[in-house]
């Protein structure tokens, strides 16, 4: 068993609750921890037996910069689904949104999903 990770790609789009933040893009910083198996991507050192990390940030910024959301739980709940296949055994997606509060660094949310 093993972790790929992706973290704190930026993507930018369009999310929020209030009028001005649906006019114009936001950066987002969008997380992914995905455990499986990596043994036979390891015995045989091909492509084809492992999770392509390239394509996955693709389909992530894709998914986002695409669609219109008002929250982000919204955004996490979808991109999971999305994104949760054979052969994650777990899932975990976190989406911070930097400049939300003035007051703050950061806030975000994070879901998990697992097979049974």
């Amino acid at each position: 068993m093993g972790t790929l990770f992706i973290r704190s790609l930026p993507v930018d789009c369009v999310i929020g609750v209030h009028p001005f933040e649906q006019r114009s893009r936001q950066r987002l910083l969008i997380s992914l921890s995905v455990e499986m198996d990596f043994t036979g991507a390891a015995r045989t050192d091909a492509m084809e037996q492992a999770v392509d990390y390239s394509a996955l940030s693709d389909e992530i910024a894709a998914f986002a910069r695409e669609g219109r959301f008002a929250l982000i739980e919204t955004l996490a709940e979808r991109l999971a689904d999305h994104l949760f296949a054979p052969p994650m055994d777990s899932l975990e997606l976190e989406i911070i949104k930097p400049a939300a509060l003035a007051a703050t660094r950061e806030v975000g949310v994070r879901v998990r999903r697992a097979r049974e």
